[in-house]
């Protein structure tokens, strides 16, 4: 799995009184905010991936809305019931044909919770006014309109349940005169400028994902999936990001990939990975990355060892390879790991194992550590101690043979 530079657009939208109230997600190449957009599919794909995924929703849109383009491939496909409806408006792009198939699509997604917006509005066509019952926001393309066509647009929605957003507005006078015309929210450079959020985003292997979807497609074992996720430590750090997205307002906290899958559902899961392979499928892959597999390393011998020490607690096994597994996140993503563990959602004693090495999870961390170090411990802790070299190095040699072995089955 490689990591790379992520780039994500935020550009607010404000009402009347230049409040804001919600954000339009954007595909970005770079901190120079440009599109530059490979396709509409994969640029949407993107952004969903590291608005959900990378950063978390609570990170990107806060309390406020957000607008996501959508092109008619992805509308179509299954990976856009991922969303969570409550938090989004689908976004229809003006390039997408307004057919009997989309209308129904589009209808099947509303029943299910999901608002929409057209975009770049101009007039109103026939298969527009079909959609406007399930249509929530109207985007006017303002420079490619008159102010009587804006008043005229605005004229023929006043008696319908949508908001008019006119977007590109960008000077004091345009904002005063489509708020007269009937507008009620905002985008353009007048109120902001799109923000560009950046990170360090996790690329996966295609294989890795091929072999998930795969997975889940034939409904295997959750233990077969877990075992498949536990050799990709970012894809498993991103489900973790993922529940807490899709399942904001838990009431529990997450307890290991087990736990995280158990929480998704099948079907959630096998859209996430759908939408993983609209972004990442045509990346080239450079191989596992060397801290990924001393991650998934980290998670087996912590997990063997929690076997070897309790052999009938199942639940402190699960929890031990989640700790072994994020314990290196800092190092992977080059910042502070109780930045990255707070949007994780994770269990108490999980994140005082990773960040005091506290509680038997973090006792467990220390020995894994210190078995790493090249030559003699110089400071044992009272557990490795308590183990000695030669269970300890059985371990490790165990783990190290089933992350090889998992790592060849991956990708024949």
């Amino acid at each position: 799995m490689d990591v790379s530079e992520f780039y994500l657009g935020r550009q607010p939208v404000v009402d009347r009184q230049q409040r804001l109230v919600g954000f339009e997600l954007l595909f970005r190449c770079g901190l120079s905010n440009a599109a530059d957009v490979p396709d509409d599919v994969s640029a949407t794909a993107t952004v969903i991936s590291h608005a959900f995924g990378d950063v978390g929703i609570q990170e990107v849109l806060g309390p406020y809305f957000g607008l996501i383009n959508v092109s008619e491939d992805l509308l179509l496909s299954d990976a856009i019931e991922l969303l969570p409806a409550q938090r989004i408006v689908l976004e229809i792009l003006e390039t997408v044909e307004l057919s009997p198939t989309v209308i129904a699509r589009c209808q099947q997604l509303h029943k299910k919770g999901f608002r929409f917006a057209l975009d770049d509005v101009v007039t109103l066509t026939p298969q527009m006014k079909t959609l406007l019952p399930l249509i929530s926001i109207i985007k006017l393309d303002i420079p490619n309109l008159h102010m009587t066509q804006v008043r005229q647009l605005c004229q023929q929605l006043a008696n319908r349940p949508v908001k008019i957003l006119a977007e590109k507005v960008d000077e004091p006078t345009l904002f005063t005169q489509c708020n007269e015309a009937g507008a009620s929210l905002f985008q353009g450079y007048y109120f902001a400028r799109p923000t560009v959020l950046s990170g360090r985003a996790s690329t996966p292997s295609e294989m890795a994902l091929l072999k998930l979807l795969g997975l889940t497609m034939r409904d295997a074992e959750t233990a077969e999936i877990e075992e498949c996720l536990k050799l990709n430590a970012d894809l498993s750090i991103n489900l973790m990001k993922l529940v807490n997205s899709v399942a904001s307002g838990l009431s529990y906290k997450i307890s290991s990939l087990h736990h995280a899958i158990t929480i998704l559902g099948r079907r959630q899961l096998q859209r996430w990975l759908q939408l993983l392979l609209y972004t990442y499928g045509h990346h080239p892959q450079q191989g596992p990355s060397p801290l990924m597999q001393l991650a998934s390393t980290r998670g087996r011998f912590m997990e063997l060892l929690s076997i070897h020490l309790y052999p009938d607690d199942y639940a402190l096994r699960e929890r031990a390879f989640t700790v072994g597994l994020l314990s290196l996140l800092d190092a992977l993503l080059n910042k502070p790991l109780l930045e990255l563990l707070t949007p994780l959602n994770l269990a108490n004693d999980i994140n005082q194992a990773l960040l005091a090495r506290e509680g038997i999870s973090g006792e467990m961390l220390q020995v894994a550590i210190q078995t790493e170090t090249r030559g003699k411990v110089q400071t044992p802790s009272q557990l490795y101690l308590k183990l000695g070299t030669t269970i300890v190095n059985r371990l490790q040699t165990e783990a190290l043979r089933w992350v090889n072995e998992l790592s060849a089955d991956m990708h024949n």
